[in-house]
């Protein structure tokens, strides 16, 4: 996880919300005026980016090292802490990346299950095999939630989400290339 786990309800939906401004706004006219979707997301970046300070600042009292969270922004944290100074991240350096990769993740997540579901849709028969091998593992562990180890025995699902990542790029600006040409079943 980027920032660990969020226990206050608000304070999650919150910055789900912002997060969607913020993406909304980088697909707008970039004008700075109050109601423009683009002033919103400057808005919602700001108290992403606020909140995110304060993170920071209260793992720095509490102490780096005594605080056993195990996410990206202590990672990124520690080490700056243990680099030299001109190697060390600035909190802007280490706020920018957060927050890089949570619109980043929304948006690719979002695109890459949107195609999969849409290849599924397409294609039933993938679709009731991928249904069939989930409800026998469920079944397997008496309907009980499964975890991250049940997650890594699920080849078919595997297979499933890789197929449609290939098949789709889930980055609309950056299409893909192949760089050779390669044969498949002889053609």
């Amino acid at each position: 996880m980027l920032i660990g786990p969020r226990d206050d309800t608000r304070e999650l939906e919150q910055l789900q919300s912002d997060v969607m401004d913020v993406t909304q706004a980088m697909l707008a006219l970039p004008i700075r005026l109050p109601r423009t979707r683009f002033y919103r997301g400057l808005q919602a970046r700001k108290r992403i980016m606020d909140a995110l300070r304060q993170e920071i600042s209260t793992r720095r009292e509490n102490g780096l090292k005594l605080d056993h969270r195990d996410d990206f922004l202590q990672t990124l944290l520690l080490k700056s802490h243990m680099d030299s100074p001109e190697e060390a991240l600035t909190d802007e350096q280490i706020l920018d990346n957060i927050l890089t990769l949570i619109i980043a993740g929304q948006v690719t997540t979002a695109t890459a299950i949107t195609w999969m579901v849409k290849y599924l849709g397409d294609n039933t028969d993938l679709q009731e095999k991928l249904r069939s091998v989930q409800l026998d593992l469920a079944s397997k562990h008496n309907d009980a939630p499964l975890t991250l180890q049940h997650l890594n025995t699920m080849d078919y699902a595997y297979k499933t989400v890789k197929e449609s990542l290939r098949m789709a790029t889930i980055v609309s600006w950056f299409p893909r290339v192949a760089l050779k040409d390669c044969q498949v079943a002889g053609n």
